[in-house]
């Protein structure tokens, strides 16, 4: 394999830490179903100029551990490419995550952030040789 470089630009990215002794696995999972399906859903309707679909809108989930200091039982962050219209409208944007997470962990101790910056990626990746 050969190694190459890419630059790429930010897309969104939902992270949920959750506490394992109050929020199951499988809540943990609902919620990141519905709210990477709210991201890509709000993201466009606010700024359609650049669609987001769901394929784009990647998750990561993590078990809240014994050397962490959250004071939440489910925290999720959605990090996302800062644009005007997004920034406009991130109280509505992070309001309907809290409506998704509400939806699908009723009466759980959560926190929503939506964190937008300029930030770009650099990545290296293998391709196969021929």
């Amino acid at each position: 394999m050969e190694a190459r470089e890419g630059a790429f630009t930010y897309m969104p990215l939902v992270e949920l830490m959750w506490r394992p002794d109050r929020v199951d696995e499988a809540t943990a999972v609902r919620v990141r179903d519905a709210v990477c399906r709210q991201v890509a859903s709000a993201f466009s309707q606010f700024d359609p100029r650049h669609e987001v679909t769901l394929d784009m809108v990647d998750a990561r989930l993590r078990m809240i551990g014994p050397l962490d200091v959250l004071h939440r039982d489910l925290l999720v962050s959605v990090l996302a490419r800062d644009e005007r219209r997004r920034r406009r409208h991130s109280r509505s944007i992070a309001a309907l995550v809290t409506e998704a997470v509400e939806r699908e962990a009723p009466g759980v101790d959560a926190m929503v952030e939506v964190i937008l910056n300029q930030r770009t990626s650099l990545y290296v990746y293998e391709e196969p040789r021929r």
